[in-house]
Protein backbone atom coordinates (compact mmCIF):
# COMPACT_ATOMS: atom_id res chain seq x y z
CA UNK A 1 0.00 0.00 0.00
CA UNK A 2 2.94 2.33 0.60
CA UNK A 3 3.96 2.11 -3.05
CA UNK A 4 0.41 2.86 -4.18
CA UNK A 5 0.37 6.01 -2.08
CA UNK A 6 3.87 7.01 -3.19
CA UNK A 7 2.78 7.02 -6.84
CA UNK A 8 -0.19 9.26 -6.08
CA UNK A 9 -3.11 6.90 -5.56
CA UNK A 10 -5.58 8.33 -3.04
CA UNK A 11 -5.51 6.52 0.34
CA UNK A 12 -8.93 4.86 0.13
CA UNK A 13 -8.28 3.66 -3.42
CA UNK A 14 -4.79 2.40 -2.49
CA UNK A 15 -6.21 0.50 0.47
CA UNK A 16 -9.01 -1.08 -1.57
CA UNK A 17 -6.80 -2.06 -4.51
CA UNK A 18 -4.11 -3.54 -2.28
CA UNK A 19 -6.35 -6.59 -1.88
CA UNK A 20 -6.75 -7.16 -5.64
CA UNK A 21 -4.66 -9.76 -7.45
CA UNK A 22 -3.56 -7.30 -10.16
CA UNK A 23 -1.85 -5.00 -7.66
CA UNK A 24 -0.41 -7.97 -5.76
CA UNK A 25 1.18 -9.35 -8.94
CA UNK A 26 2.46 -5.88 -9.86
CA UNK A 27 4.06 -5.55 -6.40
CA UNK A 28 5.59 -9.03 -6.76
CA UNK A 29 7.05 -8.04 -10.13
CA UNK A 30 8.72 -4.99 -8.59
CA UNK A 31 10.04 -6.93 -5.59
CA UNK A 32 11.47 -9.71 -7.77
CA UNK A 33 12.81 -7.45 -10.52
CA UNK A 34 10.55 -8.92 -13.19
CA UNK A 35 10.07 -6.68 -16.21
CA UNK A 36 6.98 -8.49 -17.50
CA UNK A 37 4.36 -10.96 -16.34
CA UNK A 38 1.06 -12.38 -17.49
CA UNK A 39 -1.95 -12.92 -15.27
CA UNK A 40 -5.13 -14.90 -16.00
CA UNK A 41 -8.26 -13.99 -14.06
CA UNK A 42 -11.90 -15.07 -14.42
CA UNK A 43 -13.20 -11.58 -15.27
CA UNK A 44 -11.89 -8.18 -16.37
CA UNK A 45 -9.97 -5.88 -14.00
CA UNK A 46 -12.16 -3.63 -11.88
CA UNK A 47 -12.66 -0.01 -12.92
CA UNK A 48 -14.15 1.70 -15.89
CA UNK A 49 -12.64 3.35 -18.91
CA UNK A 50 -12.96 6.95 -17.72
CA UNK A 51 -9.57 8.65 -18.18
CA UNK A 52 -8.14 10.32 -15.10
CA UNK A 53 -10.40 8.55 -12.61
CA UNK A 54 -8.99 6.28 -9.91
CA UNK A 55 -11.89 3.89 -9.84
CA UNK A 56 -10.06 0.59 -10.10
CA UNK A 57 -7.20 -1.60 -11.22
CA UNK A 58 -7.78 -0.76 -14.88
CA UNK A 59 -6.68 2.81 -14.15
CA UNK A 60 -4.19 2.17 -11.34
CA UNK A 61 -1.93 -0.66 -12.53
CA UNK A 62 -0.03 1.48 -15.07
CA UNK A 63 0.49 4.21 -12.46
CA UNK A 64 1.74 1.61 -9.97
CA UNK A 65 4.24 -0.17 -12.27
CA UNK A 66 7.57 1.51 -13.03
CA UNK A 67 8.42 2.46 -16.61
CA UNK A 68 9.78 -0.52 -18.50
CA UNK A 69 7.46 -2.98 -16.72
CA UNK A 70 4.45 -4.62 -18.37
CA UNK A 71 1.67 -6.69 -16.82
CA UNK A 72 -0.62 -8.40 -19.32
CA UNK A 73 -3.98 -9.44 -17.89
CA UNK A 74 -6.17 -12.04 -19.60
CA UNK A 75 -9.75 -12.73 -18.59
CA UNK A 76 -13.32 -12.86 -19.83
CA UNK A 77 -15.93 -10.14 -20.13
CA UNK A 78 -19.41 -10.38 -18.61
CA UNK A 79 -20.54 -11.57 -22.04
CA UNK A 80 -18.03 -14.45 -21.91
CA UNK A 81 -15.71 -12.98 -24.54
CA UNK A 82 -11.92 -13.12 -24.12
CA UNK A 83 -10.22 -10.02 -22.73
CA UNK A 84 -6.52 -9.13 -22.83
CA UNK A 85 -4.84 -5.87 -21.92
CA UNK A 86 -1.17 -4.99 -21.51
CA UNK A 87 -0.56 -2.45 -18.74
CA UNK A 88 2.68 -0.57 -19.37
CA UNK A 89 4.28 1.05 -16.32
CA UNK A 90 4.29 4.83 -16.09
CA UNK A 91 5.80 5.39 -12.62
CA UNK A 92 9.28 6.85 -12.16
CA UNK A 93 10.52 3.81 -10.23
Amino acid sequence: MERARSVGLPGRIAERLSTHVESKVAAYMIQRGRQSSELVINHVPCGGSQPGQWSGCHQAVEQFLPKGHTLTVHGTTQQGKPFSHAYHGKAER
